[in-house]
């Protein structure tokens, strides 16, 4: 016990660090482990299209979804969520051109009350990425 008071004592610096990375380490992991909403590859983004009953949430402008959407989406600005009727039994997926936006609305959603809520991990940019399909006007 003597040897490694001895050790914290004479390298208090590192000892400061460890205890800085720990503590942001445990905090990341806490938040992931409690957060009420998940993110969704891409691959499990279709098994979840293929097997489940889900409503996926198309967040950007009109003209860009009618352009090309994920099959079966709702096109809803992120305004508009509160005055959507939307099943709260189904599963939510909301998905925009990148990440952030769709994160927002999770959020917002669980606010609302929405149980079973997901964004699409790197949004529709990673989904086109990975060659996954589209439907509409001037698919990708």
């Amino acid at each position: 016990m003597y040897q490694l008071i001895e050790f914290f004592s004479n390298h208090i610096i590192l000892f400061i660090v460890f205890i800085i990375l720990l503590s942001m380490i445990l905090t990341l992991e806490v938040n992931n482990i409690t957060k009420q909403y998940k993110s969704l590859s891409h691959q499990e983004l279709t098994k979840m299209i293929n097997q489940s009953k889900i409503t996926l949430i198309d967040l950007r402008s009109k003209d860009e979804f009618l352009k090309g959407h994920i099959i079966d989406s709702m096109n809803v600005n992120l305004e508009e969520i509160s005055d959507k009727k939307i099943d709260k039994n189904n599963p939510i997926i909301a998905y925009s051109t990148t990440e952030p936006e769709a994160i927002t609305a999770a959020k917002k959603f669980v606010k609302e009350g929405y149980n079973s809520v997901y964004y699409l991990e790197g949004g529709l940019q990673s989904w086109i990425e990975h060659n996954m399909p589209l439907v509409g006007d001037n698919k990708k």
